[in-house]
């Protein structure tokens, strides 16, 4: 591994570690609702919290979260939208930043299938807040995030790559370790009161069809 490290390495100048450009995100003082028109015939969806980056406590929970909304087998976003016809092209986006990140769901739906698209995401992100994933759901989901944690982390390149971005943005070396020892700890009630501290305000982004291509 180091003599492989040495190698992709070589080229990096010395110095003190890069410093994030611009300031820290700042909390949603409201929900934020931001539209346009475009000349498409479907209308699009991104609707999203604050969520924890990888350096927060919450993030094991927050893992759990991300699993289920994306699990393409048994989310009632990212599966039941498509399989009832109600939305296309459904995902889920959780960027990995250290410290303050977002996650939001994406898709496309016609527009007479918007709005109960819409509002399934909604409730479904509402009802993490109140309500703990039941006891067959959360075995599913705490397996695949041990799994998916760990996944190809023997390979050089891989280890290389996030060895050296948790050590300089100050996680260290024992993130893996201390993210495992989180998750396992965890309970459903866990995850839920994760939910309950993160997602106050909404952002919800949506680009409409023009008025004249959305009439028959």
């Amino acid at each position: 591994v180091l003599a492989q490290l040495v190698r992709l390495f070589a080229a990096a100048p010395p110095g003190p570690a890069p410093q994030p450009a611009g300031p820290d995100p700042s909390p949603l003082l409201a929900d934020t609702l931001l539209s346009a028109e475009r000349p498409y015939l479907a209308q699009s969806l991104v609707y999203g919290h604050p969520a924890p980056g990888y350096a927060d406590p919450d993030y094991a929970a927050f893992m759990i979260i991300d699993s289920y909304l994306r699990s393409g087998d048994r989310s009632p976003i990212t599966y039941w939208l498509p399989q009832r016809n109600q939305a296309v092209g459904v995902g889920v986006i959780y960027p990995s930043y250290p410290r303050r990140s977002s996650m939001a769901v994406y898709l496309g739906a016609a527009p007479a299938d918007f709005q109960a698209a819409r509002d399934t995401v909604a409730a479904v992100l509402d009802r993490l807040k109140t309500d703990p994933l039941d006891d067959g759901e959360w075995v599913v989901q705490l397996k695949r995030v041990q799994n998916g944690f760990f996944w190809k982390q023997n390979e050089v390149l891989i280890r290389a790559r996030n060895y050296s971005r948790w050590e300089i943005q100050g996680v260290t070396l024992d993130f893996p370790r201390n993210f495992e020892t989180i998750l396992l700890k965890l309970k459903p009630e866990d995850v839920r009161d994760a939910a309950a501290r993160w997602f106050t305000h909404a952002v919800e982004a949506t680009l409409a069809p023009a008025k004249r291509d959305s009439q028959p």
